[in-house]
């Protein structure tokens, strides 16, 4: 499903994206080239639009050689997914770039002055993944209305904020990002998932089901390489009892345990996933609590 060559980049960037906390300039050339950005974007957009479930898979195959690099991925594809809801003029200020991502984060705090024209931006929003190599941040508020709402800012309009300090998923590098008093055309604001524009069934799945579904899905991949290195790694260690400790009944035991909750875990959510995917593939608009 992946190209070797974009397999090979991964793997020898592995340690690189561990240490910078970042994905390294020229697998993202790479990823951008090959549209991994553009995967949920819709065909009108120059989007890949892809199967959801063939998407997944596809996540779950780079989450299984880098992590950080898949949750990089699903956090862009998702919010590219709000273009559906968009103003066409909007979507493609965005999209007409080849290289656009997009990242954003939940809110600590702000304040947002809606005018007529114009609205003047001041907040704080946290765990931006992919902000180092992300174009467009998506800031969400909730007006006086108490309506969400998306704002599309430049990322050269925002201060970023060191705060990713952590021994996983440091790839990611999910810093904050903060706006001061900027002015932002409310041609750039957006309600949350009204006036849907496409009519791909993706586009009907509520953006936070589609977040759950793709980093559950790279987190059980993560689980499963663990489990594929610990039995690697116990061919070649000398057990208490026995020549190697894979031959060890503890340890036979232990991971018998742990395969079996990975794939009782993956079941469910595959099984969920795909009556999820046959829903809205019927045409239902799923609502964000159901």
């Amino acid at each position: 499903m992946i190209d070797s060559k974009t397999i090979k980049l991964i793997e020898n960037s592995i340690e690189e994206i561990d240490e910078k906390r970042e994905i390294p300039e020229e697998l993202l050339s790479e990823l951008i080239n090959k549209n991994y950005f553009r995967l949920l974007l819709p065909k009108s957009l120059n989007g890949v639009e892809m199967d959801f479930i063939e998407y997944l898979e596809t996540l779950s195959e780079i989450a299984s050689k880098d992590a950080s690099v898949a949750w990089c991925i699903n956090q862009s594809n998702v919010l590219s997914t709000n273009a559906a809801f968009m103003e066409k003029d909007l979507a493609k200020k965005i999209f007409d770039n080849p290289s656009a991502i997009i990242t954003n984060g939940p809110p600590i705090e702000y304040d947002v002055n809606e005018n007529e024209s114009d609205t003047q931006v001041s907040g704080k929003w946290s765990f931006s993944s992919g902000i180092k190599h992300a174009t467009w941040l998506l800031a969400i508020f909730t007006d006086k209305n108490k309506q969400n709402k998306n704002i599309m800012i430049p990322k050269s309009l925002a201060q970023l904020d060191d705060v990713w300090d952590v021994n996983g998923l440091r790839g990611t590098g999910s810093y904050s990002f903060s706006i001061q008093n900027k002015v932002i055309p409310n041609e750039n604001i957006f309600y949350d998932r009204l006036n849907l524009n496409e009519s791909g069934p993706i586009y009907k799945i509520p953006r936070d089901l589609k977040f759950g579904s793709g980093f559950s899905t790279i987190a059980l991949s993560l689980a499963n390489s663990s489990i594929n290195y610990a039995l690697d790694f116990a061919k070649n260690k000398k057990g208490i009892y026995s020549e190697k400790l894979s031959e060890e009944q503890v340890f036979l035991r232990e991971i018998g345990i742990t395969k079996g909750l990975y794939k009782s875990s993956k079941s469910f959510l595959d099984n969920t996933i795909e009556k999820a995917w046959l829903v809205v593939s019927d045409g239902v608009f799923l609502e964000d609590e159901i």
